[in-house]
């Protein structure tokens, strides 16, 4: 989840992201099985601020740009080469 999504720091505005807008996301890059309660569960144990507007429940969240991606996976250890979806 943090690999796609990181919590706004101080004075930073971050964006309503829908639980689909998430599955979209994180889903076009995996192969398991992701449902919505388990997107939500992973943003509430991360700290992310609920947000529920008249039409979708979701998350106050900054989007990841491909640049933060490889940033963050090198900073975890994680080879960037070959993990990068695009």
């Amino acid at each position: 989840m943090d690999l796609y999504f990181r919590k706004p720091s101080e004075g930073e505005t971050g964006e309503f992201v829908s639980v689909a807008r998430a599955m979209q996301i994180i889903g076009c890059n995996i192969t398991q099985k992701l449902s919505s309660q388990k997107i939500s569960k992973a943003f509430s144990d991360l700290g992310f601020n609920r947000l529920r507007t008249k039409h979708s429940r979701g998350f106050i969240a900054i989007i990841r740009t491909a640049e933060e991606i490889r940033n963050y996976q090198i900073s975890q250890g994680i080879d960037a080469s070959s993990n990068l979806p695009f």
